[in-house]
């Protein structure tokens, strides 16, 4: 059932974007090379690659565990590196919108990537690592009063896009005056 909900949450997804306009306009390369490699790279600078597999591999078995706090730390990672990279690739959007006021042609692309680079990182983030995390959270032992171990809450992340892509709407409004 679980998997059902996934598909039909990630089709209605899908249905949203290709029935505003075509599914390509939300394929922007610089975009996902600021994500998944931000991600992927600064990972791979806070934890070997082994830990990182195991971590994920974790998380989709169906055992507790035996690393708790280790795999919670490194999903913890992925998570703080994806929503980073996220909001470096919309600064990057937003400067290069900055540099080019005044060629209107070239501020759509820069806001693409403005606003892709969030984008991605909010479904990686949400959709991918949360969810992961989750996942081996359920299945952990409960701490001495019976509550679940849990991570620390990061909204701050998702606050800091929310707040570049506000900026970006503005300076969008500002040139097109």
């Amino acid at each position: 059932m679980k998997l059902l909900f996934a598909i039909i949450g990630t089709a209605l997804i899908l249905a949203a974007m290709f029935l505003g306009s075509s599914l390509w306009m939300f394929f922007n390369i610089p975009s996902i090379l600021i994500v998944i490699g931000g991600m992927v790279c600064f990972s791979l600078a806070h934890h070997d690659a082994g830990d990182i597999k195991a971590a994920i591999q974790n998380a989709l078995g169906s055992e507790p565990s035996p690393n708790l706090q280790k795999d919670i730390s490194v999903l913890a990672t992925l998570r703080k590196t994806t929503y980073g990279s996220g909001v470096a690739g919309t600064l990057i959007g937003l400067i290069q919108m900055l540099e080019q006021l005044d060629d209107r042609s070239s501020i759509g692309p820069a806001m693409a990537v403005a606003l892709l680079t969030a984008f991605y990182s909010v479904l990686i983030v949400e959709f991918m690592i949360d969810p992961l995390t989750n996942r081996i959270l359920s299945r952990a032992n409960t701490g001495e009063q019976g509550r679940p171990i849990a991570p620390a809450a990061q909204s701050t992340h998702a606050i800091g896009i929310v707040f570049c892509t506000v900026i970006c709407f503005f300076i969008l409004i500002l040139a097109l005056n």
